[in-house]
């Protein structure tokens, strides 16, 4: 008896959770072909979820960066020489369908310099209005953890921002060479109330609690 009751108890709980599929690819590009950086932003050959509203989001640029002629990544050059510059950066934006969530793993990019005085770079995010750099970005690609509980649940567009500067001269360039962003897109769930052997919990437990006030209040009365 009991076991059915825990049974019971676990398919109860497991269908009022989310159901999350495996971290996949939900928005990225190769960034192939002639002098992607002519377009901001650049969106030919991205790869996205379709609960992600991106039409047009693509990979673009800050106005501290100026387009510089490269095939087969998204090239910049005028970077700050010496500290970071707030409209110095590279943009992405995450915006899910109606009625979905995001739930992130990483953040994964190459890129490429053209001169070693190119060394410091930020990755921030709009949470918290571009404040706090996330990971630790270097200049030849990396892997950038997202698990963190403030990039889960996300259902509000999000514009993550890269940074890079300390260019020598302003004719040096920096690139990113392709990226993508990997996690899961669920239905945002339902609130449910779940019975536990004839025990409401959540919102079924306090709409009972207050039935049984007002029945006990109408008794003394």
């Amino acid at each position: 008896m009991m076991k059915r009751f825990l049974l019971a108890c676990t398919v109860l709980l497991a269908s009022a959770l989310p159901s999350w599929a495996s971290p996949v690819v939900v928005f990225g590009n190769l960034i192939t072909g002639p002098n992607p950086s002519s377009t901001n932003p650049f969106t030919a050959g991205q790869t996205l979820d379709p609960n992600l509203l991106l039409t047009g989001s693509g990979i673009g640029r800050g106005a501290g960066f100026t387009a510089n002629a490269g095939n087969d990544r998204y090239n910049v050059s005028s970077l700050n020489t010496n500290a970071l510059d707030p409209t110095g950066y590279f943009t992405f934006l995450l915006a899910t369908s109606s009625g979905y969530q995001l739930g992130l793993n990483s953040f994964q990019y190459t890129s490429s310099r053209s001169n070693i005085s190119i060394s410091g770079f930020a990755f921030r995010s709009s949470l918290d209005s571009f404040a706090n750099d996330i990971g630790t970005p270097i200049f030849s690609g990396a892997t950038i953890d997202l698990t963190a509980p403030s990039f889960q649940g996300l259902t509000t567009p999000t514009e993550f921002r890269f940074y890079a500067w300390g260019a020598g001269a302003s004719g040096n360039t920096f690139s990113i060479d392709n990226f993508s962003f990997v996690g899961e897109i669920s239905p945002v769930p339902e609130p449910t109330s779940i019975v536990f052997g004839g025990i409401l919990s959540g919102a079924g437990w306090i709409a009972f609690r207050r039935r049984r006030k007002t029945k006990q209040s109408l008794q003394r009365n």
